[in-house]
């Protein structure tokens, strides 16, 4: 398939100069027009030219080796993604945050200073479809899953798992939880009224 979306100019990167700075051929989304320069890429596999695809870098974000960023996720200000680490599912990357390794990351947003290295892995809940966010100085070899925000100072390793499928949101600073309550749970609902009947020693509600 033919790259439409961006080209590798001749601007290398001033520290690691086999990175390349991308330019924009079209127009990506509402943010990104046709010239417009973008980071820095080590080839044309770090970033996504999918049709459709609006996944970009901005900035001095730098994706290279074997990274992969796709399906709108961005990279911005001195994100770095390198290894094999894999950016999805519209993850956003910015500050000095890192993925290393073989990270994978989908739908989060990582912020600050915040890390994540070896076989992690930060991603959405598969129930609640809502995403981790870590703005911090943290740092992950394990998992994260769901409503978490992580920030101050935290290290996850990695045989930990963080992991929220309920409608709540937790809260980790410097290690100290807390939740915030979903906003149902301030109003109160009448009670579902039907006929009972028990079916297999299982109580069922008949509407």
């Amino acid at each position: 398939m033919q790259n439409n979306k961006y080209e590798l100019t001749d601007i290398a990167h001033l520290q690691y100069p086999f990175l390349r700075r991308i330019r924009a051929l079209r127009n990506i989304g509402d943010k990104v027009k046709a010239g417009d320069f973008g980071g820095f890429v080590e080839s044309e596999q770090n970033l996504s030219y999918e049709p459709g695809d609006e996944a970009w870098l901005f900035d001095e974000a730098i994706s290279c080796n074997e990274a992969r960023v796709d399906k709108d996720s961005i990279l911005k200000d001195n994100a770095i993604v390198s290894g094999q680490a894999y950016i999805t599912q519209g993850a956003e990357l910015g500050g000095n945050t890192q993925a290393m390794d073989k990270a994978y990351i989908s739908g989060a947003l990582l912020g600050v200073q915040a890390r994540a290295y070896g076989s992690s892995i930060i991603v959405s809940s598969a129930k609640t479809h809502k995403a981790p966010q870590l703005r911090g100085e943290v740092t992950v070899y394990g998992k994260i899953a769901g409503d978490v925000r992580v920030s101050g100072r935290l290290v996850i390793m990695e045989n930990e798992r963080i992991q929220n499928n309920s409608m709540d949101a937790l809260l980790i600073n410097n290690g100290y939880r807390s939740i915030i309550p979903a906003e149902a749970r301030a109003e109160l609902k009448p009670q579902i009224i039907g006929t009972v009947r028990r079916r297999n020693n299982v109580i069922e509600m008949a509407r």
